[in-house]
């Protein structure tokens, strides 16, 4: 037994002593072929390179090698460039695996397989790559709904987009909508301007074009919007303008959403015109002033202005300028007779004078007086001049004597076929203190006399256009104040015993006149206020009122 023991150590020592000392041949490489990757998938991004895509280790000699692609837009190698790594019982030698790729100008993902395999054996090992695909062209626009008005107009649209101007299309449904690129595609920031037209809209009605913008080699690349294009509008705030006889200009307002060069304004007769004053605002509105000559006759005349769209006539406003008769153009008040106390009544306190007493009790019958004081427009047209201080037919006539009332009123009856007539000083102050109505004001209309009157405190030492002052209860103005107003009663003291329907003393050598003008006090446009001029006398603060017996 100890023989085998001793015999047994000494193979050992004999095998350990060849190897201790260098004789024999080396271990064998690992004999199973080996091929191995540190990563067997990559991504690309779409550009044409070269790129190490992964480490791979193998004990396989190169020349016996092979490496494939699936694709052939990828190649693949193994680098020559390694380094050894040793390892017990084997030798595995450390490579890289490059591929080259051509650009992806293709809008999808693609994949390609690279297979490194041994030509001796079945061993392999296979590296996927993907590349990603091209950005594909887009295009988008800022505004999906574009609303023009009805006139021919060019606006803008921003369109943007990946691709050059070249290889977009730009279309329209509709033969009056236009779109085209203005320009090249700002690179820098990827957007253009979209010049977009419209025609007039002859058509009448609200109606839409759909513009269609595409690349052209792309046509999943594709945005459409809207061009909204309304109805051509005109109407007029006012159907029926009225005018007095010797009225020649009003205003009307136009609202439209045309141009005011497209719009055409004709009228039915020759005496009445009327044109657009300026420019169309920002709501649509333009003042329409509307003219008419002076209507001399006593006849009311009527003319019909139609306003129209000149690329679409079926779209069109109309409206009537009546104008009275010359004699129809005073307007009236009626005031319905009763019984009064007249002249310093107690409201007048310590203003009233002497010839404003004794008051005393007045019965009148109905009648009718002028709601405003007779105008200077009114007494030219009769009269054919103007006598007045203060031009302008909206004012007062004045510097009139009592006798040139007269020589008008024969005038005015004669033409109108009416019985027209100055006011009794009874019927003129029953009328300013407001007849039935009456509440018992110290001026016509009221207590405070700048709110009633144009007198010497307010009015700037001039007339002012009839009617700008509160009226009084019957609706009566400038009763107090602006111009002194001739009465047909000769002046005289007041009776003491009741009266009715007075006119004034038989004789004597002036005319009243009643009311305060705008170059006298407060205290001379109280209702009961009294003064006198004779009848050839004339001022410039002195006018008239009419009156129509019932």
């Amino acid at each position: 037994m100890k023989k085998k023991v001793f015999a047994l150590l000494a193979v050992f020592a004999g095998l350990f002593a060849v190897t201790s000392c260098g004789g024999g041949d080396e271990p064998s490489p690992d004999p199973n072929p080996v091929i191995t990757l540190s990563a067997t998938q990559g991504e690309s991004d779409n550009t044409a390179k070269t790129v190490t895509a992964t480490t791979l280790q193998t004990n396989i000699d190169l020349n016996n090698l092979e490496v494939t692609s699936s694709a052939d837009w990828c190649t693949a190698e193994v680098s020559k460039q390694y380094h050894t790594t040793k390892a017990v019982n084997s030798a595995l030698s450390t490579y890289y695996l490059v591929v080259t790729m051509t650009e992806n100008t293709g809008y999808d993902d693609r994949t390609a397989s690279i297979t490194i395999q041994d030509k001796n054996s079945s061993t392999k090992a296979t590296y996927k790559l993907i590349q990603k695909k091209q950005q594909p062209p887009y295009v988008t626009v800022s505004n999906a709904l574009m609303k023009f008005l009805a006139s021919e107009a060019t606006e803008y649209n921003e369109l943007g987009t990946n691709v050059d101007a070249s290889r977009i299309e730009v279309t329209s449904s509709a033969t009056w909508a236009k779109c085209e690129i203005d320009g090249n595609v700002d690179i820098s920031t990827g957007k253009a301007k979209l010049k977009c037209h419209v025609d007039a809209n002859s058509a009448g009605t609200l109606r839409v074009a759909t513009i269609t913008v595409k690349v052209k080699d792309y046509p999943a690349a594709t945005v459409s919007f809207k061009i909204e294009q309304a109805a051509p509008v005109v109407a007029v705030s006012s159907t029926l303008m009225t005018f007095k006889a010797y009225e020649t200009e009003k205003d009307n307002t136009l609202e439209t959403n045309v141009e005011a060069s497209q719009i055409e304004i004709s009228s039915s007769a020759s005496w009445a015109s009327c044109a657009i004053d300026g420019n169309i605002d920002s709501t649509g509105k333009a003042k329409l002033k509307c003219k008419a000559n002076v209507n001399t006759s006593a006849s009311d005349r009527t003319a019909t202005i139609t306003v129209k769209v000149k690329f679409c006539p079926s779209v069109k406003a109309t409206f009537k300028i009546e104008q009275k008769g010359i004699f129809d153009s005073y307007e009236m008040v009626l005031v319905e007779g009763g019984t009064f106390t007249m002249g310093a009544t107690d409201e007048q306190g310590g203003d009233a004078s002497d010839i404003e007493k004794p008051a005393h009790n007045v019965t009148l019958s109905t009648f009718s007086i002028g709601k405003f004081e007779v105008t200077q427009a009114l007494w030219r047209v009769v009269m054919g001049s103007n006598p007045s201080k203060f031009k302008g037919d909206d004012l007062p006539v004045e510097n009139i004597s009592w006798a040139d009332c007269q020589t008008f009123i024969t005038k005015l009856n004669q033409k109108s076929g009416k019985n027209y007539r100055l006011p009794t000083e009874a019927e003129w102050e029953y009328a300013a203190r407001g007849g039935k109505n009456s509440k018992k004001y110290k001026f016509s209309g009221g207590n405070t006399v700048d709110e009633v009157a144009w007198n010497h405190a307010n009015s700037g030492e001039k007339t002012h256009v009839v009617g700008q002052k509160f009226p009084n209860e019957l609706g009566i103005y400038d009763m107090s104040g602006n111009v002194w107003e001739w009465c047909s009663d000769l002046y005289g003291s007041y009776p003491s015993t009741p009266q009715t329907n007075p006119t004034g003393p038989s004789s004597g050598s002036n005319h009243v006149i009643r009311g305060g003008s705008y170059d006298f006090g407060s205290t001379a446009c109280r209702v009961s206020a009294r003064s006198y001029i004779g009848p050839s006398g004339y001022r410039s603060d002195i006018g008239l009122r009419l009156v129509l017996p019932k």
